[in-house]
């Protein structure tokens, strides 16, 4: 309940009251986006996240969440169409991931509900497709998630190490998998899903992929562990940013 206040008094207030660096400053925070800088620039804005070692899964989320706060703050400022520009930086301050571009408008979801069974219908199905293309569905839910809507998360695993045997089972876990839960839940009078999360892991539990596609925007943000080859980046103009791609 704290959490559903905060963030509806934080979605409530003028950006142009409080200051849009201030602003996406807070609502990035209450989100637990810790580690953050925010700061306007000649009508830019630079953010600046924390991450580990080299790059984390995490990033992905922050780096969402961030793009996404600014978009929401771009409907009550004049901020759109105004720069923003996001630096990923590790431990030591290196950064490990800089991205920049226009920030265009978009309103933030309306609260909604997560029936406890939304997805009970499609679990079975997915868990046999994925056994089909040698891939284990671990987990799948829908989230209500008070400041960024209606969340379908999902983790699977691969078994193979490495080579063109992997690199079909992540495109199958990533672009292949998306299209089933889009299928599934998009639907007439299905369900108004914000953000579908994918992470695909090892064997061992350590993350290969974090993937995040948000329909709205018909964007895909994407965080790979070296080594991991962007699959599902295949087939898409070569002029856009390979952990960006539409959503076909």
């Amino acid at each position: 309940m704290v959490a559903v206040v905060l963030t509806m008094a934080l979605g409530s207030a003028s950006a142009e009251n409080v200051g849009a660096d201030a602003m996406l400053s807070r609502n990035l925070e209450t989100q637990g986006i810790q580690g953050t800088s925010v700061s306007l620039q000649d009508g830019s804005l630079e953010v600046t996240l924390s991450s580990r070692g080299n790059g984390a899964p995490e990033d992905t989320w922050a780096r969402t969440v961030a793009q996404r706060e600014a978009a929401f703050l771009a409907t009550s400022s004049d901020l759109s169409g105004a720069q923003l520009g996001i630096t990923i930086v590790d431990e030591q301050g290196d950064v490990v991931y800089r991205c920049e571009g226009p920030i265009e408008a978009l309103s933030r979801p309306a609260v909604k509900e997560a029936p406890a069974d939304a997805l009970s219908s499609a679990e079975a199905d997915l868990a046999a497709q994925a056994e089909n293309a040698k891939v284990v569905l671990k987990s799948l839910s829908l989230d209500a998630d008070a400041s960024q809507g209606l969340i379908v998360d999902c983790r699977t695993s691969v078994s193979a190490s490495s080579g063109q045997e992997r690199d079909a089972q992540i495109r199958w876990a990533t672009v292949g998998l998306l299209g089933e839960l889009r299928d599934f839940c998009e639907g007439p009078g299905r369900l108004d899903v914000d953000l579908y999360r994918l992470r695909v892991e090892d064997d061992g539990g350590n993350v290969l992929v974090s993937y995040i596609a948000d329909p709205r925007t018909r964007s895909v943000r994407a965080w790979a562990a070296p080594g991991v080859t962007p699959v599902w980046c295949q087939g898409q103009p070569a002029s856009l940013p390979t952990d960006a791609p539409d959503i076909p």
